[in-house]
């Protein structure tokens, strides 16, 4: 599982880390990336060397472009939260090991729910917050994946 990333590879999304707090999974500069094609999530060192591939999985439909996972945040315990929006409308919590742990979420309009979970954030006391894009709203919630806040920031 530790392998140089290759000269030329192309990496459709990613996100620079630089502190993960407490308990976190890498060090300080390492790079993460989330592939909305493949819905591959990998964990590299700044210098290239591969610590993490977590397998999304449950791809819909591989043969369509982006179909996948569309972002990443990490929790002070080490956790990480993958939205796995485009296709499948769910939020996916691991552990530091890249071990599934529970997920939630699905297609629709009410509360929990979503419609293209494109971006995924985690605040200083454990909330996620979830941009449900095609809903044009926001939604929060606790580190154990339950609803506290609803809200439509913006106009769809």
């Amino acid at each position: 599982m530790s392998e140089a990333l290759a000269p030329n590879s192309t990496i459709s999304h990613y996100r620079i880390v630089s502190k993960i707090g407490a308990g976190g999974m890498g060090e300080v500069g390492n790079v993460w990336t989330v592939d909305a094609n493949t819905s591959l999530v990998h964990n590299f060192t700044p210098g290239g060397k591969k610590l993490l591939e977590i397998s999304v999985g449950d791809v819909p439909d591989p043969t369509q472009d982006f179909c996948g996972a569309t972002d990443i945040a990490f929790a002070r315990n080490g956790h990480v939260f993958v939205a796995d929006g485009y296709c499948n409308a769910r939020v996916i919590e691991y552990d530091a090991a890249g071990t599934k742990l529970r997920q939630w979420g699905k297609r629709g309009t009410g509360p929990g729910e979503f419609d293209v979970v494109h971006s995924i954030a985690v605040g200083p006391q454990g909330n996620i917050y979830v941009a449900d894009r095609e809903n044009g709203r926001l939604q929060w919630f606790d580190p154990q994946g339950k609803l506290n806040e609803l809200k439509i920031p913006f106009p769809v």
